[in-house]
């Protein structure tokens, strides 16, 4: 899934998700310009929200 569903999924914005890859607080896989977010990525950035 795209970062604007995983934001809708786990409650964080978009800029805070990308802030979270960026540090090395989650990985995320990529196809040419695009984040990919899978089940994992959106249990760690519920837990972060919440």
């Amino acid at each position: 899934m795209f970062i604007n569903q995983a934001s809708k999924l786990s409650g964080a914005t978009q800029r805070a998700i990308r802030l979270y890859e960026e540090l090395g607080l989650m990985k995320v896989s990529r196809t040419g310009k695009y984040r990919i977010y899978n089940q994992d990525n959106i249990n760690s950035l519920n837990m972060r929200v919440k």
